[in-house]
């Protein structure tokens, strides 16, 4: 199976409406950072290259189910395919919600880093006896 993270993004875009919507907020965004954007646009467009059931690391998805940019449908179908993933939906938050809690999300991966640690110390140790 090939992955694409722009599974629903396809069916909006084919409404005129919500092209042109699209492609405001696109060029709201190329703004602030044209290169970011595009990569992403291309990243998000094409397949892969990998099954995300094959990712054996853990993932952490955080998703602003208002986001007007990357569709909750996308997110639910990274959690889905996703083997290890932990999901943090925020029902009221947008797509850049992200900055009011760059600290607790920080918080959340050096938790999970040292957690990963500890895990791989225990199985070194276990191995050397």
């Amino acid at each position: 199976m090939r992955t694409s993270a722009a599974l629903t993004g396809r069916r909006m875009l084919a409404e005129s409406a919500a092209d042109q919507s699209a492609a405001v907020r696109f060029l709201a965004a190329a703004r602030v950072v044209v290169g970011a954007m595009v990569e992403d646009h291309v990243i998000c467009t094409q397949p892969w290259g990998f099954r995300l059931a094959g990712v054996r690391v853990p993932v952490h998805v955080w998703h602003g189910m208002q986001d007007g940019v990357v569709p909750i449908d996308d997110a639910m179908h990274l959690i889905a395919e996703l083997p290890r993933v932990q999901a943090a939906l925020h029902p009221d938050e947008g797509h850049f919600f992200y900055r009011r809690r760059l600290l607790e999300i920080l918080g959340d991966l050096a938790a999970c880093a040292s957690d990963e640690a500890a895990h791989e110390r225990a199985q070194e140790r276990r191995y050397m006896l």
